[in-house]
C-alpha cells in the first residue's frame, strides 16, 4: 500500500450550515486492493438554524398571541392574522424539512415546528370559542330584556 501525498482542502472552511474541522487521509488494503480513505469532519453550525428557523417561528407565534389583545369586536382580523401566521409557519416547515436529511425519527426541529403549529391551532380555536361565547352572552342579554 502506497501512501497518498498530503490532501489539502483549498475551499472555504465556513460554509452556510457546516464548518470543516479536519481532513484526514489513510491508505488501506482490503482484499488485495489498495485504496485511500479521505475523511472530512464537519461541524453543524447551529447559529444558522437559530437565525433562519427558530427566531422567525417564535416571532410568528408571538404575533398570533398578540391577536388576543386586538379589539374583541374585530374577530375577522384577529382570526386572519392567526391563520396567516399558521400558513406561513406550515410553509416554512415544508421548506426547512425539504432541506434536511430524511430520517425515520423526529428531529428537534420537527418537534419545534409541531409545537408551534399546535400552539397556533389552539390560539385560533380559542379565538373562535371567545367569539362564540361573546355572541351567546349577547343573545342571552337580549332575551332577558
Amino acid at each position: 500500500v502506497t501512501e497518498l501525498e498530503k490532501v489539502y482542502f483549498t475551499g472555504t472552511r465556513k460554509l452556510l450550515e457546516y464548518q470543516v474541522l479536519d481532513i484526514t487521509e489513510t491508505a488501506e488494503l482490503y482484499q488485495n486492493r489498495s485504496s485511500q480513505r479521505v475523511m472530512i469532519v464537519l461541524q453543524n453550525m447551529y447559529g444558522y438554524y437559530i437565525s433562519s428557523t427558530y427566531v422567525p417561528t417564535l416571532l410568528l407565534v408571538i404575533i398570533s398571541y398578540l391577536c388576543f389583545f386586538f379589539n374583541i369586536e374585530d374577530f375577522t382580523n384577529r382570526v386572519m392574522v392567526c391563520l396567516t401566521s399558521m400558513l406561513v409557519l406550515a410553509g416554512l416547515f415544508a421548506q426547512v424539512a425539504a432541506g434536511l436529511p430524511r430520517t425515520s425519527y423526529l428531529k428537534l426541529i420537527d418537534l419545534w415546528f409541531i409545537f408551534c403549529i399546535i400552539t397556533e391551532f389552539v390560539m385560533v380555536s380559542l379565538l373562535v370559542l371567545i367569539n362564540s361565547l361573546k355572541y351567546m352572552d349577547q343573545k342571552n342579554i337580549r332575551t332577558v330584556q
